[in-house]
Order: C-alpha cells, then structure tokens, then sequence
C-alpha cells in the first residue's frame, strides 16, 4: 500500500513539473515521463495476462523480492485493499501533462507511442 502511494506522489510530482515547468522539463525529460507514465498506466499487481511486453517479449515485474520478504503472497491481497488504481490514475494525468506540454511537432510520434496502450486499458476483463 505505501508503495502505491510513493509512486502516485512521484507521478504527481512529475505532473506538476510537465504543466508549470514546460520548457525546463524540455524534449529529453518528456520522452522519460512518457516512458513512466505508459509503464505505471499498465500497472495491476491484480491482475495477470499472458500477453507478452513490446520490448523483448517480456511481463512487466513489480517487487515480486519484496512480496516475499513480507511473508505475504499474491494471492492474500484482495481487491478490498487494492489502492493500485491510485497510480495508474496518477499515471494518466502525467501523461495528460506531458501531452501538453509536448510540442505540437511531436504528436503523431506521441500518438503511435500511446494510443495503442490506452485502448489496451479500455479492455474490458471479466466477461459478462
């Protein structure tokens, strides 16, 4: 649960900067956030898919050590104490800040770097 929280505080922050800072944030720093902000958007520790990462085919990994070293496992954390939205919340506002301040010169790169994850999310899960 604290873990969630540091990363919805981070995101936070880097939303901040990205809207009052545009031009200290620059090009280099946008292209890392966009980076984060896709990583955390796709972040459900809830939830596993066997659909493989687009880069090298691998599952993204969160803290799994740690998991262990808690005596905790996956299966004891239930939906009831799930705050995992938070970042994944605190992820898309980011990323709605760094799309603002991107240069208008850059969106069709933005578009095909984040459109593909963002209807990703839209999928429903449970079949009704």
């Amino acid at each position: 649960e604290h873990d969630d929280e540091m990363r919805e505080n981070a995101l936070q922050a880097l939303e901040s900067f990205a809207l009052r800072c545009p031009s200290a944030v620059g090009a280099c720093h946008l292209d890392a956030i966009l980076v984060v902000c896709l990583q955390f958007i796709k972040y459900d520790p809830n939830y596993t898919e066997d659909v493989e990462d687009d880069e090298g085919g691998e599952e993204m990994e969160f803290d799994e050590d740690e998991d262990e070293d808690n005596g905790s496992s996956a299966g004891e954390y239930s939906d009831d104490e799930d705050s995992s939205w938070k970042t994944r919340r605190a992820a898309g506002k980011c990323l709605s800040a760094a799309i603002q301040a991107c240069p208008p010169a850059n969106f069709p790169s933005l578009y095909t770097q984040t459109c593909s994850v963002l209807v990703a999310r839209l999928r429903e899960r449970e079949e009704s």
